[in-house]
């Protein structure tokens, strides 16, 4: 008995029936696994990015002028010593020799975050006058250990309460530390700069 001859119309339905198979399913779904993976790639590729570059800023500086002096305001992170090196640096802009005087000390440091100050510290602390000629510079640094801010930010509510996220698994957080100077003259002059600090663990 010869085998029933298949008419176009049931070939027709017939591979339309095919392209609903398992195989077809099959096919979507691996693209969808290719999509998915290449997008776990990325996402992986910005966390490690991410975790290697620096994070911190290594310099910042600011500047500003008043009572003929130009002050320059900076802080160094300087990694191997764990400290954070601020200077500052005053330069005449009078066109004589000039005298300026300082009350009780020649600056103040001021360090803060969100808002709220959490350390003082004194540059100069034994000058209380500075004679300098046109175009003369001097400059005052003053080192603070890195653990000041840690011991800080460890202590206090919001760093203690807050939630973790699978992100900080593989990029550490950092804290916006805000830094101000601010020269202790009859009319003060201040310059301020913010810098990123990770927390020991």
């Amino acid at each position: 008995m010869s085998e029933k001859k298949e008419t176009f119309t049931e070939r027709t339905l017939r591979e339309m029936r095919l392209d609903k198979t398992p195989t077809s399913t099959k096919k979507k779904r691996n693209i969808s696994r290719i999509i998915m993976l290449v997008d776990v790639l990325i996402i992986a590729i910005v966390i490690i990015f991410l975790n290697t570059r620096n994070t911190k800023d290594e310099y910042a500086a600011a500047s500003v002028n008043g009572s003929g002096l130009n002050m320059r305001f900076s802080v160094n992170n300087e990694k191997d010593s764990k400290t954070y090196m601020f200077t500052i640096t005053l330069l005449s802009s009078t066109d004589t020799e000039k005298t300026w005087t300082f009350e009780p000390c020649l600056a103040a440091l001021k360090l803060s975050r969100a808002g709220s100050l959490f350390y003082e510290d004194k540059f100069g602390g034994k000058i209380s006058k500075i004679s300098m000629l046109p175009g003369e510079a001097r400059t005052f640094p003053l080192q603070i250990p890195s653990e000041i801010i840690d011991t800080y930010l460890k202590e206090s509510v919001n760093a203690a309460k807050r939630r973790k996220t699978l992100f900080d698994l593989f990029v550490k957080p950092g804290e916006t530390i805000k830094a101000e100077a601010e020269l202790n003259l009859q009319d003060k002059i201040s310059a301020t700069i913010s810098f990123e600090h990770e927390v020991e663990k």
